[in-house]
């Protein structure tokens, strides 16, 4: 199947914002310990270094990721699987020095402290972005050691700006030290093709890419990413920062017709790898793009051509990218510089403290490298989204939190992945809701039939708002139903032929607080000449069974009594869990790996109730009891063409389970910008695609999923044209 992925990325920097700064003195003691790489200039050299993720080469006989061989069929899904940004998306490095006219550059992002606050900015007179729509743009200073990267950036009427960007220390270990142009946090040159590894013929640093397989969420990172913007949640996502090696064993200089651009960039895969630093604008399985710089600035030559890389976005195609590893996340660790992990301490609330309505929370932070975000976390989940910027303080909303004792945490974690949290501070929330809602008014109730009594009322008021609302029948304590608090009717359908029934409602708060009663109304089920009782229905089974729901169908009961048949009675473990017209019912929130016993009866018009069906018993999936994905579909074929759709069918899966359903992929023409049109079920085998522009080429795909959720590899694709 061709690629989901898009030749450019869409990066999200507000999940970036600004990254902390290291103090003076510790800055100087981390260059002597890992500066070591000298020589770096506009023509050669590599910056960073020696010992960072970017300048070593992949240890031998490495660990691999145990989800490998997904994330690796996600990243060669495409046609062309690893592409060459050049030009367009190509990266533009500037270099300046002391005569280098600086400007103060304006973030037009309100997503924190701009990164270029307070600095002097130096940029070339002739300094322009790539033109892309991301608009990245790099300078560098080697005599400060500092580079400038900028992301949308633009000069309009000598006023520089841009939407956002950062530093980064060129001898430092590869990652942004205030702020960032790409969303994982590393810096612009890190792992960039330069013109003068192309002029050298060798290429001795590891590379960089961008896919649309980014796995979510954005906590899901590694080292040397420091962030994620990932949003894929599929079988094969592959996290921010993660490492691939092309198989060392491969005779590179023996593959036929491989170009000297593509030996370059396979022997570099092979001897320090890729990382994956930044997420294209589509989300899902696609291929790989990536970042060489470009050659357009003024006065310098183009020496792409000469190894042959023939135009702008270039199919390395004679790359063996199916030989591809993703290697574990243990195989790339922050350089010996950094080994001491942050320090992290609360600073309020205090341990002990009891707190109500709208407290803040604040912690203190410092790391010798910098940091990079605080997360502070109650009873262990994330309150709130992590804090980039100093002070690191969170206001939380207490009235959200049930009244009780709880606990507070802040994790910190630095530029260089490492992470410290502190000790449990035990907070005693206690908010005085204790005001219950109004009573509801206006009850009105009617027999609709002999079996069935339709309620209504009008809404109750409360200071927090209202949660449920609890019908009672008869004077009972204990509610016949509950049902949510926007919610304003109910139908009894438990009830008999000429018998008076009485009801009252109450109003339920967040906070447990239940109103008054309603004033009673009654209604009298009219009597029935009907006295015959449905069917018993027959047929009870299963299907479509997950770990936490189960579809119930059965036979039709008939009715000959003369009033009608008006529904079903469902039962669970032998309580009443629904009443449905019809003859299926999904029961869903169930517990994993449990037996349940369902038995169903049916009732008519006149409320006459037959016996219960002969019971069923249902089990639900374990959640760790089936892994394994079903087969790709094969033999996708078109059935049908005209001007405005295309039918296509496939040949089935097959999973060791069962197939649940199948998914169809509709790319443009060039196998690109892939979006999910369709589900249909397992046993389903055709798509009819309509609504299309005649005279169009289209491209399709099919992948199939198990009730596990476990997804297939993509089917053959095939490209189609509607008609003119």
């Amino acid at each position: 199947m061709k690629a989901l992925l898009l030749p450019k990325q869409k990066f999200n920097p507000r999940k970036a914002a600004v990254f902390g700064v290291a103090s003076a003195i510790v800055g100087i003691i981390i260059l002597i310990a890992v500066f070591a790489d000298t020589g770096f200039s506009p023509t050669g050299g590599r910056p960073f270094a020696a010992n960072s993720a970017f300048n070593t080469t992949v240890p031998g006989g490495p660990a691999l990721d145990p989800n490998s061989a997904a994330m690796v069929a996600n990243l060669t899904y495409n046609t062309h699987p690893g592409i060459a940004y050049l030009y367009n998306n190509g990266k533009p490095i500037f270099y300046a020095d002391s005569s280098t006219p600086t400007y103060t550059v304006k973030c037009t992002e309100a997503w924190g402290t701009c990164p270029f606050s307070g600095l002097a900015v130096p940029i070339p007179a002739n300094a322009k972005p790539d033109t892309d729509s991301d608009g990245h743009m790099f300078v560098v200073n080697i005599a400060t050691h500092t580079e400038y990267d900028f992301w949308q950036y633009k000069f309009n009427g000598g006023s520089p700006t841009t939407s956002w960007g950062g530093t980064a220390d060129i001898n430092g270990n590869g990652q942004s030290s205030r702020g960032t142009a790409y969303a994982s946090g590393t810096a612009g040159l890190a792992g960039l093709v330069r013109l003068s590894d192309i002029r050298s013929g060798v290429i001795n640093h590891a590379l960089v890419f961008s896919t649309s397989d980014c796995a979510a969420p954005s906590s899901n990172f590694r080292y040397p990413a420091i962030h994620s913007d990932g949003k894929y949640t599929g079988t094969g996502a592959i996290p921010e920062g993660s490492r691939v090696q092309l198989d060392p064993s491969i005779n590179v200089d023996g593959i036929a017709n491989i170009t000297a651009g593509e030996k370059m960039v396979a022997k570099a895969l092979q001897q320090y790898g890729a990382y994956a630093v930044d997420c294209a604008g589509s989300t899902g399985p696609g291929g790989m793009g990536y970042y060489f710089e470009d050659p357009r600035e003024e006065g310098v030559a183009d020496p792409y051509p000469g190894v042959g890389f023939a135009w702008d976005y270039f199919g390395m195609d004679h790359i063996p990218w199916k030989s591809l590893k993703v290697l574990n996340a243990s195989v790339t660790q922050p350089p010996s510089s950094n080994p001491v992990p942050p320090s992290v301490s609360m600073t309020s609330p205090a341990n002990g403290a009891t707190v109500a309505g709208v407290v803040t929370v604040s912690a203190n932070a410092s790391d010798s490298v910098g940091i990079s975000n605080v997360q502070f976390k109650l009873d262990g989940a994330n309150l709130g989204n992590p804090i980039t910027t100093s002070p690191y303080t969170y206001s939380w909303n207490t009235s959200s939190t049930s009244n009780g004792t709880h606990t507070l945490t802040a994790t910190a974690t630095d530029t260089a992945g490492l992470s410290s949290t502190t000790s449990n501070d035990t907070i005693t929330v206690s908010n005085a809701d204790i005001v219950p809602p109004s009573a509801p008014t206006g009850l009105t109730a009617a027999a609709a039939t002999s079996a069935r009594i339709n309620l209504a009322w009008k809404a109750s008021t409360d200071n927090t708002g209202i949660t449920a609302y609890k019908i009672y029948r008869n004077g009972s304590t204990t509610p016949l139903a509950t049902v949510s608090g926007s919610t304003l009717s109910y139908a009894d359908v438990q009830v008999s032929a000429g018998t008076t029934y009485s009801y009252q409602v109450s109003a339920v708060d967040a906070a447990g607080n239940e109103s008054a009663k309603s004033a009673t109304a009654s209604a009298s089920t009219p009597s029935a000449s009907d006295t015959t009782p449905p069917s018993v229905p027959t047929g009870l089974s299963s299907s479509s069974i997950t770990t936490s729901s189960a579809v119930l169908n059965w036979n039709a009961s008939t009715d000959t009594g003369g009033s009608g048949l008006a529904g079903y009675h469902l039962y669970r473990n032998g309580a009443l869990i629904a009443s449905p017209s019809g003859t299926s019912y999904t029961d869903s929130g169930l517990a994993a790996g449990t037996s349940y016993t369902y038995s169903v009866s049916a009732y008519d018009n006149a409320a006459n109730g037959s016996v219960a069906s002969t019971p069923l018993t249902v089990t639900t999936s374990s959640s760790t009891s089936d892994t394994l994905a079903p087969s790709a579909p094969s033999s996708l074929r078109t059935t049908s063409i005209s001007r405005s759709s295309i039918s296509v069918t496939w040949s089935p899966s097959t999973d060791n389970v069962g197939v649940a359903g199948y998914r169809i992929w509709r790319g443009d023409g060039n196998y690109n910008n892939w979006v999910n049109i369709g589900t249909v079920s397992g046993s389903t085998l055709t798509f009819t695609n309509n609504n299309l522009r005649r005279g169009t080429t289209y491209t399709y795909g099919i992948r199939a999923y198990d009730a596990a959720g476990n997804i297939s590899g993509g089917s053959n694709t095939i490209r189609v044209s509607t008609s003119h």
